[in-house]
């Protein structure tokens, strides 16, 4: 074939010419109807004639259409014969493509032929052809194909016959690359296919902890509570905050950061540092309707990293409660000539915050409204860590390598995907009765914080079931139920966290009292049960660098660490009594040992005279109970219940806390003396009923005094 077979009638080369959508409707229309011609009365009857005149202009312009009318003036369009490259050029032809494969197999039939006779007949298609056309489309399908140039008809002695052209070679190569690409994209399709499968299946608490281990070492409370922090936000309203408290270095902003990587990045807003006012100023766009600053945060993650201070969150607190939808908040702007003026903010949404800074200081309502969190600060953690890090900084092309090496965490990534696609509205507990009985079973001696914790348990939950969320049961509105594995999972989570957060301090204060401050106060006293001394700052300094092999700052200990633990009523400071210039601090905390309590009591007694200031119980009070519970029991011996009596009653007259306590604090004092809880309980109920104890306005027990 000649090169000005590549051209259409009008000469005009059109082979790298696009065409737009128009154009290529109307270029089907005259293919797929096999028509040589179609008035243009006909056309407007298919065809908007505003929207497709121009198209139709066009098409002609470049040769693909011609113009004509017929003896009786009427007037019509019909096809120039064009190229297949005109088609090429609209791309992978996308719907058309099957009608491609019809042509395709026509031009299979002709190829590697000089010629094939007329006519051409079903079992003249190669037989891994034929699944692409039936027999009654081959005359139609041919003539498309000479129409196209594609093939051409010879005559020779009187017969006619078929051959394919050089045009219609190259579209047999084209059509063999675009299937080859096609069996490639299928390929890549069904191991997506396989990916989202995998990626759906039932997952474990090991498996969520291996994954997140790749790059966040141990601190798996921490990775965990976070993780379905974050999680929970693809719901309706089960959010929940967390606040990271550590000193600097601690990883505080690592483990969120690193999470993130998991999320849609649409979802995450991180923010270095915001103002308590800057926030509400450049996060939130104008509605002109409410005439406010509207700032959305349904489904998103808010980390805030390294705050110095807590005032935002002071600001925040409503929306950390989740008390409505939608909050308006009114602020003030200070314009450059107008002065201080008002303004609206709405912030809409339950978005799942995450607050980081170094302050160990926990404001109660700041305490009662997030999960208080510390990383751990082990000599393991931070020995794997270090190699991670070194082989993040010192190999980044190893590192990444072993990133992408791990297929979990892509499987993770889409598996959060699919969550988010979801669009989950409601985790249903059913038996969440049983979740308040178990919880206050746990809590003998609430709390008005309970309330709050009780929210944080639920969401827990609730992140358990949404992460498993296609092994659970549906209903038709969008909600899923949590089951029994999800319920104890989440009370196990909550478990290891709950000492630190029913006394409202991070973590990190708490392990340090537990590791350096009560055993170092144990050692100091334990030859001196009858007056303990207090420790001073540089005891605990000097534990402090002996357990964990780095040095406390004096200041920290004693801005920081020590307020914290004295407003949880764990430690007392005083004046030394041998030198009141400085302050000596003593554990209020029951020590493991009932014998030292007994001691421990019989100083804090001492100290509690009437002349100091304290009270003396009813002597005969007292012994008129015990006289009493051995005349019931057997004047010989006490029974197990009449020594319980008698420790409880010495418990409550001589509070190792030096206040008066409350039910679950004798409770567990008691505990450590070997006693069983519920024996604990029969006693404290007939001490009360006798009369012996009494209960306080502030729901106390105290020794009624004025019983004689």
């Amino acid at each position: 074939m000649s090169k000005t077979e590549d051209k259409g009638d009008g000469g005009k080369n059109i082979s790298e010419q696009s065409l737009d959508n128009y154009e290529y409707e109307l270029l089907r229309y005259f293919i797929e109807t096999k028509r040589d011609k179609v008035y243009f009365d006909e056309l407007w009857k298919h065809f908007q004639k505003d929207k497709y005149q121009n198209a139709c202009w066009s098409l002609q312009d470049k040769g693909i259409l011609k113009q004509d009318c017929d003896s009786e003036g009427n007037w019509f369009l019909k096809l120039s014969k064009i190229p297949f490259s005109t088609f090429k050029n609209k791309g992978k032809i996308g719907e058309n493509f099957e009608w491609n494969l019809k042509i395709y197999a026509i031009l299979k039939a002709l190829d590697g032929k000089d010629k094939v006779e007329n006519p051409l007949t079903y079992e003249k298609i190669p037989s891994e052809m034929k699944k692409y056309i039936k027999p009654e489309e081959i005359a139609g399908e041919l003539y498309v194909a000479i129409n196209q140039s594609l093939a051409e008809i010879v005559e020779e002695n009187g017969k006619v016959y078929f051959r394919i052209t050089t045009s219609g070679k190259r579209f047999i190569k084209w059509t063999e690359e675009r299937l080859k690409e096609i069996d490639q994209e299928n390929l890549e399709f069904q191991k997506e296919l396989e990916l989202e499968r995998e990626a759906t299946k039932e997952m474990g608490i090991d498996d969520l902890l291996n994954i997140l281990g790749a790059t966040i070492k141990r601190d798996d409370i921490n990775k965990l509570i976070t993780f379905f922090c974050m999680l929970i936000a693809y719901t309706e309203d089960a959010q929940f905050n967390v606040s990271f408290r550590a000193p600097s270095s601690t990883g505080k902003s690592y483990i969120p950061i690193e999470l993130s990587q998991f999320f849609p990045k649409e979802d995450v807003i991180i923010i270095a540092y915001s103002s308590p006012t800057s926030f509400y100023h450049d996060t939130g766009g104008w509605d002109e309707e409410k005439k406010a600053i509207v700032i959305d945060l349904e489904r998103k993650i808010l980390i805030f990293l390294d705050q110095p201070h807590d005032m935002l969150l002071q600001r925040l607190r409503p929306l950390l409660s989740h008390d409505q939808k939608e909050l308006l908040y009114k602020i003030t702007d200070k314009g450059e000539k107008k002065g201080l003026r008002t303004k609206n903010v709405i912030i809409r949404g339950f978005p799942s915050v995450i607050f980081c800074t170094g302050s160990l200081k926990v404001d109660e309502q700041e305490a009662t409204r997030n999960f208080i969190l510390s990383p751990e600060t082990t000599m393991e953690k931070i020995r794997e860590s270090i190699f991670l890090k070194a082989l993040r900084k010192g190999n980044p092309p190893a590192y990444e390598n072993f990133l992408s090496s791990k297929i979990e965490r892509k499987l993770l990534q889409i598996r959060i995907q699919k969550i988010k696609e979801a669009k989950i509205k409601h985790v249903v507990i059913r038996d969440v009765n049983k979740v308040c009985e178990d919880f206050i079973r746990k809590y003998p001696k609430l709390k008005p914080r309970h309330q709050r914790d009780i929210e944080r348990l639920i969401s827990l939950i609730q992140g358990f079931a949404l992460f498993n969320f296609w092994n659970r049961e549906k209903d038709e509105e969008g909600n899923i139920y949590a089951n029994d594995e999800d319920i104890k999972n989440a009370f196990e989570l909550f478990d290891q966290i709950a000492e630190s957060q029913e006394l409202g301090i991070p973590p990190y204060i708490y392990n340090l009292f537990k590791e350096v401050i009560e055993p170092l106060y144990l050692e100091v006293n334990k030859e001196k049960a009858e007056n303990p001394v207090g420790l001073t700052r540089k005891q605990i300094i000097n534990k402090h660098f002996e357990v964990y092999g780095r040095p406390l700052q004096d200041w920290y200990l004693r801005r920081e660490i020590l307020p914290a633990l004295e407003s949880a009523g764990l430690i007392i400071e005083e004046p030394d009594p041998n030198d009141r210039r400085r302050m000596v601090i003593h554990i209020t905390t029951p020590p493991f040992s009932s014998l030292f309590l007994t001691s421990h009591s019989k100083f804090i007694s001492e100290k509690n005279r009437e002349q100091d200031g304290g009270v003396t119980a009813n002597n005969e009070l007292l012994k008129s109970s015990e006289s009493d519970t051995q005349g019931a029991k057997g004047k010989e011996e006490l029974t197990s219940f009449g020594k319980l009596e008698r420790d409880m009653i010495e418990i409550v007259k001589n509070s190792p806390l030096r206040r008066s306590l409350y039910d679950f604090e004798i409770e567990a004092f008691l505990v450590q003396r070997g006693y069983k809880e519920e024996d604990i309980r029969k006693v404290m109920e007939g001490l009360i009923k006798s009369g012996v104890l009494i209960r306080t306005p502030d729901d106390k027990l105290d020794i009624n005094f004025l019983k004689s």
